[in-house]
């Protein structure tokens, strides 16, 4: 899993908890992890999110699924800002219109050697549908994304979740519109 990740969580958490939580959280697991500090270009073990993020809800006292997602909503306008995908794009059926695209070549970079049919997008008729097949990262952090995605734009999008793969299904799948 590509650094940014990695940069992005401690940026995330120093915003919300302070620097010295995420310091704690790595000393603590220090001899579980592969590298510190984490650079942005850097690949590394997706696991190593996983403890952190986990790590990281207990230093907080929450649920990871609750780290999972706020993190998500955080990372939006910071991802998409790093890698063009908001770049000109202020209305969001704009924005959704070329998401599929934009997301498949962007998420090629942070998984540089993943397949990319465990998500897809679709937009049609002011409806986005996100279907999601993966573990890491959680599925909560895609909500997030959703959420942020609500929050840079700025409009009253209703999320609807259809399935989950923690309860059972085989893919996490989302419709989001404007009502």
């Amino acid at each position: 899993m590509r650094g940014i990740l990695f940069t992005e969580l401690e940026r995330f958490v120093a915003a919300r908890g302070g620097a010295d939580v995420y310091d704690a959280v790595v000393e603590r697991l220090d001899a579980r992890l592969t590298t510190d500090p984490y650079v942005t270009p850097g690949d590394y073990p997706a696991e190593e999110l996983v403890l952190l993020v986990a790590e990281l809800a207990r230093e907080l006292a929450t649920a990871p699924m609750t780290v999972w997602r706020e993190f998500g909503s955080w990372s939006f306008a910071p991802l998409g800002t790093r890698y063009r995908m908001l770049a000109g794009r202020h209305d969001l059926n704009a924005f959704l219109g070329g998401l599929d695209r934009a997301l498949r070549t962007e998420l090629s970079r942070v998984y540089p050697r993943s397949r990319l049919d465990y998500v897809e997008i679709h937009y049609a008729g002011g409806t986005l549908r996100v279907t999601y097949r993966e573990d890491i990262p959680d599925c909560a952090f895609v909500r997030g994304l959703l959420d942020g995605m609500r929050e840079q734009f700025q409009v009253p999008l209703v999320i609807e979740e259809l399935t989950c793969r923690k309860l059972g299904a085989c893919a996490c799948e989302w419709e989001a519109r404007v009502p």
